[in-house]
């Protein structure tokens, strides 16, 4: 039998059991050896034409450029800018405009710090409670996704007196662009979920992309 693992992120835990086998790993820079470019763009000109985002065609090779590879990047900030319900083009400006970090987890943590700072509204008690929900995920990240109710019910006593159900859920909507949120109905085996009719209280929340914890 031969086996072959491959692996984008240079994590401590699988650098340690690798380097018991170090002859036995290839190591790629993909930053040199691979232009994604392309693909980049058609990544993107495909979202362009199947969710009609129109809004973003005359900036699709700025976009292509400042994403510079990457993939996650790119796909956080079309769903930020999609969801966003004003000021798209500023947003799109104050994103091509900003200083871009040549480091992988700098350039994400900036993204994601921008997504964040949009959903709490410039509130401090907002910033408090999605700072509880990025650490409800972090902490059930290896177990089964809690569903919006669920991590409602984590919440201390004081953040939901300062939220509804329904203003808790729409800032999980808000916070979109960097989770993944899926209908537990859909999902085989699911528990961790109250059968409803509301969608809201369906869905599953997890981080979209590791790289967000």
């Amino acid at each position: 039998w031969l086996r072959i693992i491959a692996t984008g992120r240079d994590l401590p835990h699988l650098a340690d059991v690798f380097r018991i086998s170090e002859g036995l790993i290839t190591r790629r820079d993909l930053y040199v050896d691979d232009d994604a470019r392309e693909d980049i763009r058609l990544y993107l000109q495909r979202r362009i034409n199947d969710e009609a985002l129109d809004f973003l065609t005359s900036h699709q090779q700025a976009l292509v450029e400042k994403a510079d590879g990457l993939f996650i990047w790119l796909h956080t900030v079309v769903d930020f800018i999609k969801d966003a319900k004003v000021g798209k083009e500023r947003l799109i400006q104050s994103i091509l405009r900003d200083a871009m970090p040549r480091d992988v987890e700098t350039k994400m943590e900036a993204m994601y710090l921008t997504v964040l700072r949009y959903a709490s509204g410039g509130s401090d008690e907002t910033k408090t409670i999605i700072r509880s929900i990025v650490g409800l995920l972090l902490a059930t990240s290896d177990t089964a996704p809690l569903s919006i109710c669920g991590l409602y019910a984590f919440l201390s006593p004081g953040q939901r007196c300062l939220l509804s159900f329904d203003e808790f859920a729409a800032l999980v909507m808000e916070l979109n662009p960097v989770l993944k949120l899926t209908d537990a109905e859909r999902c085989e085996g699911a528990k961790a979920y109250e059968p409803s009719g509301d969608l809201r209280k369906r869905l599953l929340v997890q981080a979209y992309h590791l790289s967000f914890l």
